[in-house]
């Protein structure tokens, strides 16, 4: 979870304000930019939530 740089949003494909936290996993997938972004949160308490809810550690 954090923020991310708008090139590096364009290259996932969001374009826009896109301001606010994400969450992210790893990508070796060929083509991939290295990461997929997996949600945008508007701030940490939302995205420790998520986290809770998917009971990840």
């Amino acid at each position: 979870m954090s923020e991310l740089s708008s090139q590096t949003l364009k290259d996932n494909g969001l374009e826009g304000d896109r301001s606010g936290l994400y969450l992210y996993e790893a990508s070796e997938n060929p083509g991939s930019v290295g990461i997929r972004v997996l949600a945008s949160v508007p701030n940490s308490d939302a995205a420790y939530r998520i986290l809770d809810m998917l009971s990840v550690k």
